[in-house]
């Protein structure tokens, strides 16, 4: 399953957790997405084509992921590890432009929009996902993210939030590892010293975002907001997501 979506450079795709498995089929159908079921597989999850998306395949799951140390009750972030990583807080889609993201994110999928801002690759407009943020990043023509856009498609980058910035660069640095970015505001492990993927560590929060902790999140009126941030946030018709996986 995974090889049909494997491409050099390339995140296969993200898995939303649902509640309801036919509930979200009616959904997505409703708003003109094929879906594919593996067989076999029909009451554990389905597929959007990663061509409907942005190149982002979305794995549409009812279960939770196998050996997830988050469910167990006792489980918290390690507290002891020098990179200090709180949580996951944005995966990063290529885009062509903000219109092409804003017409497949806050008008098909319905996810709020979060704000905009300027990163040095390109534009940046977020949308609240469930637990955490999707940045849809459109660069200049002929910029790598551009070039990402039209060759590559889909996730180009994470981001993780640290307690402490300079820590985490400080002790990569002492591992050999080239950094790229600002340390004051996000930095990564240059990606050729790590297979070609570009995961940015911050220690701030962009205004809007959710707040970092692996905590279940929806955007639907009916089940419970768990996260604070998505109370003013627009939900009406929206489908209940809860966990963000990058696969």
């Amino acid at each position: 399953m995974l090889r049909r979506s494997a491409a050099p450079m390339r995140w296969i795709g993200l898995a939303l957790k649902v509640s309801d498995l036919a509930e979200a089929d009616a959904w997505f159908a409703a708003r003109g997405f094929k879906r594919h079921y593996d067989p076999g597989m029909e009451t554990h999850y389905f597929l959007v084509p990663r061509g409907q998306a942005l190149g982002v395949r979305l794995e549409i799951v009812r279960q939770d992921m196998p050996n997830d140390p988050r469910r167990a009750p006792h489980w918290r972030p390690a507290a002891d590890h020098p990179l200090g990583i709180e949580g996951l807080q944005a995966v990063g889609v290529s885009t062509p432009s903000e219109t092409e993201a804003r017409a497949l994110f806050a008008e098909r999928l319905e996810w709020p929009e979060l704000g905009t801002r300027e990163l040095p690759e390109g534009c940046c407009t977020a949308f609240a996902m469930g637990d955490t943020a999707l940045e849809a990043i459109a660069g200049s023509p002929g910029s790598a993210i551009a070039e990402h856009a039209a060759q590559v498609k889909g996730i180009c980058h994470l981001v993780f939030k640290v307690r402490d910035a300079a820590a985490a660069a400080a002790w990569l640095e002492s591992r050999g590892l080239p950094l790229i970015g600002e340390v004051s505001t996000r930095f990564a492990i240059d990606p050729g010293a790590a297979h070609g993927r570009l995961i940015w560590l911050t220690q701030e929060t962009p205004p809007g975002y959710p707040a970092v902790g692996s905590q279940v999140g929806t955007i639907s009126p009916r089940k419970v907001i768990d996260r604070a941030a998505f109370s003013s946030a627009r939900r009406s018709a929206a489908i209940p997501i809860g966990d963000a996986e990058v696969a």
